[in-house]
């Protein structure tokens, strides 16, 4: 489970960084996967309470793997943040969820704005 939960992981650093980058790339590709896929992730954050489905995931299967080699109950575990929990990483202090959840939407939404009119720029 905890190999899977890493994964996972990895996998949500990937769609990060992509998403940190779309809206940059040269392709017209790329840009069109950022107007799409930007509302995509944002749906997917509303769907599971401002939380990406990547994390809640992660999360679940971290608790089991803990419930299993320890048997601590995971409801005593706070809740992943994946945002913050990077940020926090990058940065090397503490960054709250308000704070993680603000610099997730500003990237977004920011990049969906610029790659929009990259691509409306580019038409005849």
């Amino acid at each position: 489970m905890i190999l899977l939960a890493r994964a996972i992981s990895a996998v949500h650093v990937t769609v990060i960084a992509l998403s940190l980058v779309a809206w940059s790339l040269p392709w017209t590709a790329a840009l069109w996967a950022a107007v799409i896929g930007y509302p995509l992730i944002q749906l997917g954050w509303c769907a599971f309470g401002n939380r990406c489905p990547l994390t809640v995931l992660e999360e679940r299967l971290r608790a089991r793997a803990r419930l299993r080699s320890v048997g601590t109950d995971p409801q005593t575990e706070p809740p992943l943040h994946f945002a913050a929990d990077l940020l926090s990483l990058l940065l090397r202090r503490p960054v709250s969820r308000v704070w993680g959840d603000v610099f997730s939407y500003t990237c977004v939404w920011g990049g969906f704005a610029i790659a929009a009119a990259r691509l409306y720029a580019r038409q005849p």
